[in-house]
């Protein structure tokens, strides 16, 4: 459907924002976030994250995405690539919704389980488990590999190093 987006993933806390000022500051990108573009206020749970409905999100998610993308611009969409259910399950986003974004290339952003649960704690004033953090983040990382080569689209993981991706986005984009 699309073809002019490159999709930044990663768990809440794992610094996805800060990420993604890195690559606009080095790119021509436009930053989109999935949370404004789905209007997430409206249909999540500010206090824990969680999602009703998952499927309804996502089909929202490319229904406003249709509305914004231009074949003019390149975007940054970040986003995830599993949320929480109201169950308080890891549910992957589904394969249909990647497959209609298209994106150029795939990046997850990664940090130490530790590092995210401090900075989920000082921003959202709550305790957060350990465990789930880290099981979270390794099934995004898995999901986003599954992606990667069910797609045919480079992954990048990032923690530190952007350098790849930067390269990638240049290559792909030469002025």
């Amino acid at each position: 459907m699309f073809n002019n987006i490159y999709f930044l993933g990663g768990i809440h806390g794992s610094g996805k924002g800060t990420t993604a000022e890195k690559i606009l500051s080095k790119s021509s990108l436009i930053h989109l976030e999935a949370s404004k573009v789905l209007k997430w206020e409206d249909i999540s749970h500010k206090e824990n994250k969680k999602v009703d409905n998952i499927s309804f999100t996502q089909n929202k998610l490319i229904v406003n995405l249709e509305q914004i993308v231009n074949n003019d611009n390149q975007f940054l969409l970040d986003g995830h690539y599993c949320l929480i259910n109201k169950q308080d399950e890891i549910e992957k986003v589904t394969l249909k919704t990647f497959e209609k974004i298209n994106p150029i290339s795939l990046s997850i952003k990664i940090d130490e389980p530790t590092e995210i649960k401090k900075r989920l704690e000082q921003r959202d004033s709550k305790l957060y488990d350990l465990d789930f953090l880290i099981h979270f983040q390794d099934e995004e990382v898995k999901y986003a590999k599954f992606l990667s080569e069910y797609l045919k689209k480079p992954l990048f993981i990032l923690n530190q190093d952007l350098e790849n991706l930067l390269k990638h986005i240049k290559d792909e984009n030469p002025s």
